[in-house]
């Protein structure tokens, strides 16, 4: 093999050595660049994640609209979270009380809004289905049948009566936290005597809705008295230390809605 060759062969080998030299030291420092700077930024990114979550209370406005929650599931759901119960909030139940919200709220008996009930106080994955709306106070038929053809509700012919036992409870906030998608609200509750068909004075208020069906234990007035009894903060600052505490836990969606999911109460 000639020198001229030789020489060629010994440049080209160079010439790669020195371009797979080239290429190390690039991807060094592409990777030095990599690990110092990007993944710093990553890091940020983490932690700017996590102050984003930050536990903190309800603001005065969020409180307000809690409360006002707190307040229809007392009325209407009192068996289900107030007291020691086993029971399961049944689709027939969810309908009815779906129902009795868009009475109390004067809306009209649509799909829609029976629909919007069910998502507001059981979330967007609520496992209820649109059915007949049965009357639950005295068992007595449909109050509203569900036309699936035509995805409507129409009302039925169903017999006029009162409109069975709810429970007016006043809500008085302590505390609250907000965690992600968890908000634990505190409050103390007094209930006034219950009414169902007809209502008299409020005559007499509790701090357990047990007590109060059993006219036991009442905190101000008198039960078997006919003296009317108004409440007004005065009346719950007096008897407040004699009320238990109440942990409403609530589940927060993306959307922003919010649903009661379990509610402790301090005996």
């Amino acid at each position: 093999m000639s020198n001229e060759f030789v020489e060629k062969d010994g440049k080209i080998g160079l010439i790669i050595i020195i371009v797979v030299l080239v290429l190390a030291v690039l991807g060094l420092g592409g990777y030095i660049v990599y690990d110092n700077y990007f993944k710093e930024e990553k890091v940020e990114e983490v932690k700017e994640e996590k102050e984003e979550i930050e536990v903190r209370e309800l603001s005065a406005s969020e409180v307000e609209e809690y409360i006002e929650r707190v307040e229809v599931y007392n009325k209407f759901l009192y068996q289900y979270f107030l007291v020691d119960s086993e029971d399961e909030i049944t689709n027939d139940v969810a309908l009815f009380f779906a129902y009795r919200v868009l009475l109390m709220d004067q809306k009209d008996i649509t799909v829609e809004n029976v629909s919007n009930v069910l998502v507001d106080y059981f979330g967007e994955d609520h496992e209820f289905t649109l059915d007949d709306i049965e009357c639950l106070v005295a068992n007595d038929g449909v109050i509203y049948k569900y036309d699936s053809e035509n995805n409507i509700y129409v009302e039925d012919e169903h017999g006029g009566h009162g409109g069975g036992v709810t429970v007016t409870s006043y809500v008085n906030y302590l505390s609250s936290k907000v965690d992600g998608d968890k908000v634990t609200l505190v409050t103390k509750n007094l209930y006034e005597r219950p009414c169902g068909d007809t209502c008299g004075p409020a005559n007499a208020y509790y701090g357990d809705v047990n007590d109060m069906f059993n006219k036991e234990n009442h905190v101000a007035g008198d039960p078997y008295k006919d003296e009317e009894l108004v409440y007004s903060d005065e009346l719950f600052d007096s008897i407040k230390d004699k009320l238990p505490n109440v942990t409403y836990n609530f589940i927060v969606e993306e959307s922003g809605n919010f649903y009661l999911e379990s509610v402790s109460i301090d005996k």
